[in-house]
């Protein structure tokens, strides 16, 4: 072996990757806007209980978000996403316009097959511990597992294709350390 323990050990950082699939065979609407809004916590892992038992606190270090459309055998237009990372809230817009309106958003026309991959380095809300200016990126205390991470927004709109279909797919990279 040509590795050694660090020497310590006891604070090391372990670092951890999962896939999950949060949305699956979405089908997007017709007639209206289909929103889409993600906060991401340690819970959707299917790893999280390992995690919060033997460690003290943990971190989302990132997230890479892939929106996956299906193969639509259709001549009809399937209108446009818009996906925007928001840090502080995942509540709806209601409107293209105002997903637009973020810096990180990005705009494209969907057609058959297109997959869009975000990376994501989410933050949550400084309440969480102390009221403060923003939010922050941070260690999370294991009993809080639950904890909102922000954000990922997804919006479609003029879709004409009755079987226009959506999977949402996230891949965790997940720091955990004891603070003793």
């Amino acid at each position: 072996m040509t590795q050694s323990p660090p020497k310590s050990l006891a604070r090391s950082v372990h670092w951890f990757e999962c896939q999950v699939t949060r949305s699956s065979a979405v089908s997007i609407s017709t007639s209206v806007y289909t929103e889409i809004n993600i906060a991401f916590s340690l819970n959707d892992t299917p790893i999280a209980g390992n995690i919060t038992s033997l460690f003290d606190q943990y971190c989302l270090y990132a997230v890479v978000v892939n929106v996956c459309h299906s193969q639509v055998a259709s001549p009809n237009y399937l209108g446009r996403f818009t996906s925007a990372i928001d840090y502080d809230s995942t509540s709806a817009v209601g409107t293209e316009t105002g997903v637009q309106q973020y810096s990180s958003a990005l705009t494209t026309e969907v057609t058959q097959g297109l997959s869009v991959q975000r990376f994501i380095k989410p933050c949550v809300l400084p309440t969480l511990y102390v009221a403060n200016y923003g939010p922050q990126r941070m260690w999370v205390d294991s009993a809080s597992a639950g904890t909102g991470h922000y954000g990922f927004r997804m919006f479609w709109t003029g879709n004409t294709s009755g079987s226009l279909l959506v999977d949402v797919l996230c891949t965790y990279i997940i720091g955990a350390r004891n603070s003793f």
